[in-house]
């Protein structure tokens, strides 16, 4: 069997045809709205192909990345939630039936992610990491996408 790398996974997902990304004005306002850089990983897969991007699951469109963080903040306000969003998380995917990912855009190189699930109590309605990196989050979404689950082959 063969195991493809991170770096593969991102070769091989480069290489498809008919790539559809973000426009370097929408990333550069979002960028601009959170007051930071984004990971480059994250700025990099969306404006190779956000089209795609979307499609792998749960990823959130650039352009809406602050109606999204708002609607996010509406769900903790209504519920009666201690924890708040601070300015910098960008609410970036978001599983509709339970729970929203987010980063803190802070200008590093990458970020760990984290999940609110605003379903149940299972984390005490605190966020929980849901991954160490904003690149091991897409890379795991991409690898699904290109049906590399399975010990990759």
């Amino acid at each position: 069997m063969t195991r493809f790398t991170d770096d593969e996974v991102i070769q091989i997902f480069e290489e498809l045809p008919n790539h559809q990304g973000c426009s370097p004005a929408d990333l550069a306002d979002a960028e601009l709205q959170f007051g930071a850089s984004f990971p480059t990983i994250y700025r990099r897969l969306m404006l190779l192909d956000e089209r795609r991007m979307l499609s792998v699951g749960w990823i959130l469109p650039v352009n809406k990345l602050a109606e999204w963080k708002r609607d996010a903040e509406q769900i903790l306000n209504n519920d009666g939630h201690d924890f708040q969003l601070a300015p910098n998380h960008v609410v970036f995917a978001w599983y509709d039936i339970h729970s929203f990912y987010f980063f803190a855009a802070d200008g590093s190189e990458d970020a760990p992610v984290y999940r609110f699930n605003y379903y149940s109590d299972d984390d005490d309605w605190l966020p929980a990491e849901e991954a160490p990196s904003v690149r091991e989050f897409l890379i795991k979404r991409i690898r699904s996408y290109l049906k590399l689950n399975f010990a990759d082959l």
